[in-house]
């Protein structure tokens, strides 16, 4: 699903109990309210396991961290990959790069 932002959602599975979650766009009010529905399926398979592949998101303000910060209370094993820089950068900002487990 879209928004006008662009903010895009896709489930993937792995097939060793891993769901993926590619998020691209903007991250912002708009778009994780676009994302919403791909977010709470992905929580409800309830693998365990959830990887958030990042790449490809240009922007993300307060509603995005409130969105990663509500997977990462949600599921037992979160991974974040792909991080662009300026992403990194605001995780490590916040102080909240080191409470997730992120693959390069």
């Amino acid at each position: 699903m879209a928004d006008a932002t662009g903010a895009t959602a896709h489930l993937i599975t792995d097939g060793a109990d891993t769901t993926v979650l590619a998020l691209a766009g903007v991250l912002d009010i708009a778009g994780v309210h676009a994302v919403r529905p791909n977010v709470d399926e992905a929580l409800a398979r309830d693998s365990g396991r959830l990887t958030l592949d990042l790449g490809h998101i240009s922007f993300m303000d307060s509603s995005g961290i409130a969105l990663l910060i509500e997977i990462a209370n949600r599921v037992g094993d979160l991974r974040l990959t792909n991080l662009p820089g300026n992403i990194r950068r605001i995780l490590e900002i916040t102080g909240l790069l080191v409470h997730f487990r992120v693959d390069d």
